[in-house]
Formats: structure tokens, sequence, C-alpha cells
């Protein structure tokens, strides 16, 4: 994985943004 993106998915936003993909769901951010 390219350093910049794992850089975003180590964040709980990344991460949920990734998880509500693949859940097929929309995403709900916290802004952290």
């Amino acid at each position: 994985m390219r350093p910049d993106i794992a850089r975003l998915v180590a964040t709980s936003d990344g991460a949920e943004g990734l998880r509500s993909f693949a859940e097929r769901r929309d995403a709900v951010f916290t802004g952290s």
C-alpha cells in the first residue's frame, strides 16, 4: 500500500470509509 494511503487508513475516519464501502452502507465520519 502506498504510504500516503496507509496514513489515511490509519485514521478512524479512513477506516470507517473503507468499512462502510465494504459493507455497502453510508459512512458515519467523526472528524478524527
